[in-house]
């Protein structure tokens, strides 16, 4: 089981809840990514490398924004930037996994059709390596399609939000 953390909720409770996060995470063996508690945790946690059965599985994950909320310093929450990612996902393929996992906060909040920057990007990651794009964050579902690579012929699968039903009450 794995938990991706970097959504537009992660800096809500700003570096503290970040950090508790974490902790609570780590003492619970839960495996997790998308948030880090500094640069040295990042360099040495992302991407998150599973491997089982001599098949190997690597995963990032990264949010839109954080609601307009800064997230302080030291701690991070991947941000969902074509650039970055990019350059993510060609240090992941280094790791020479069996497929790269990309989870993606994005897309508009109740819209039950991919927006035109989430279909842009996910043709774009798709053709740098990512074979499994797993979107949440509209609240609704949306399409999952098949996308052939240009240079691989390999089929890559775009899940562009499996929902995100969450409460949003506050303890």
């Amino acid at each position: 089981d794995i938990l991706a953390t970097a959504n537009n909720h992660a800096a809500d409770r700003g570096k503290k809840g970040i950090n508790e996060t974490i902790r609570r995470l780590d003492s619970l063996g839960i495996m997790h990514t998308g948030t880090f508690s500094g640069p040295l945790e990042k360099d040495s946690l992302h991407p998150l490398l599973i491997e089982s059965n001599d098949f190997r599985l690597a995963l990032l994950n990264y949010t839109y924004g954080t609601n307009g909320i800064n997230v302080p310093s030291p701690v991070i929450v991947n941000m969902l930037a074509e650039e970055e990612v990019s350059a993510d996902i060609n240090g992941a393929l280094e790791l020479d996994p069996d497929v790269l996992v990309l989870f993606l906060h994005w897309g508009t909040e109740y819209d039950t059709i991919p927006s035109a920057d989430q279909e842009e990007l996910a043709d774009h990651f798709s053709k740098l390596g990512a074979g499994l794009i797993i979107g949440s964050h509209p609240h609704v579902i949306q399409r999952m399609e098949w996308v052939k690579s240009d240079t691989s012929g390999n089929e890559k699968l775009v899940a562009y939000s499996l929902g995100n039903f969450v409460s949003h009450q506050r303890k």
